[in-house]
């Protein structure tokens, strides 16, 4: 399968907005000013979902050509840089997406048809609601 480029531009604006907001944070100084609270209403927390919605339909997309043997593989090692990624930053949310990947994912992909969009759609609520 070729890759999505809408979906590559979209994944590089996420994580291209994340990385501004975390920029922005850890180079804040006292006192705050009017950009820092304008940086922190308008765009924190705005480009996450994004991003892991996206991460969620990559996972649909690369599930479609190739087996759950891979997707394993790719959630280990998405695991493992979380772990290298965490002894520089405590905030890392890779670790989280490789352990719902396997807890979540991998037992959708057992679902037929459109079952598996319908699967995840269902877990990101129930999820969300446990946060809450």
């Amino acid at each position: 399968m070729t890759r999505i480029r809408e979906l590559d531009a979209l994944r590089g604006f996420a994580v291209g907005g994340i990385m501004l907001v975390n920029t922005w944070q850890h180079t804040l100084k006292e006192p705050r000013t009017e950009i820092d609270w304008a940086i922190e209403a308008l765009f924190q927390s705005r480009f996450y979902p994004i991003f892991s919605m996206l991460f969620g339909i990559s996972f649909l997309l690369f599930l479609r050509g190739n087996s759950r043997g891979a997707l394993l593989g790719r959630l280990f090692w998405l695991f493992c840089f979380g772990l290298v990624q965490h002894t520089f930053y405590e905030g890392e949310v890779l670790t989280y997406y490789a352990f719902w990947g396997a807890v979540v994912l991998l037992p959708v992909s057992f679902l037929p048809g459109a079952l598996p969009a319908l699967g995840l759609g269902l877990a990101g609520v129930v999820l969300s609601l446990i946060q809450s």
